[in-house]
């Protein structure tokens, strides 16, 4: 390398500035916060798919030991309400066979405090339905709305009951 290229092209040093750095973390920061909305929208929603997809697994869970064990089957809430999201129990006439664990930042309302089931499979409570809905205050996330039929089938759907 000649000594004139040196003296117009100085070598330029590794790594970055502190200039660029701040500017790099300031755009981070504003794209993270422009981001956190539909993060927490995302899981909220998430939370209710879950929770809708536990009570229809159990529903199911009940009807399908109704007609296995040939004796009535019934599915309770917890607190004996109808608030669901502190759980619920699924029993026999022996004892319990399931027991669901509390919710939180949930809202499972519905139509009865228990879904019983004759030994055909089909409600004993008649039709019921349940909302499961964000319970985080200004959510804008849809609930979900899963309909117990008098055949014992439980169905879902996207929005209020």
């Amino acid at each position: 390398m000649s000594p004139l290229y040196a003296l117009f092209y100085p070598r330029r040093s590794q790594g970055f500035t502190l200039i660029e750095l701040l500017v790099t973390i300031g755009v981070a920061a504003i794209l993270g916060g422009l981001a956190a909305p539909s993060i927490r929208e995302f899981i909220a929603n998430q939370r209710i798919r879950s929770a809708s997809s536990d009570l229809i697994t159990h529903i199911t869970f009940a009807r399908s030991e109704a007609i296995k064990q040939n004796t009535s089957i019934t599915m309770a809430s917890v607190s004996g309400t109808t608030a669901w999201q502190n759980g619920w129990t699924i029993a026999d006439d022996d004892g319990n066979l399931k027991t669901q664990n509390p919710y939180t930042l949930l809202t499972i309302t519905a139509t009865a405090t228990n879904v019983g089931y004759n030994r055909s499979g089909r409600s004993a409570s008649g039709q019921v339905k349940f909302e499961v809905a964000d319970s985080t205050p200004n959510s804008r996330v849809q609930p979900r709305c899963i309909t117990v039929s008098l055949t014992g089938q439980p169905v879902a759907k996207t929005g209020s009951c």
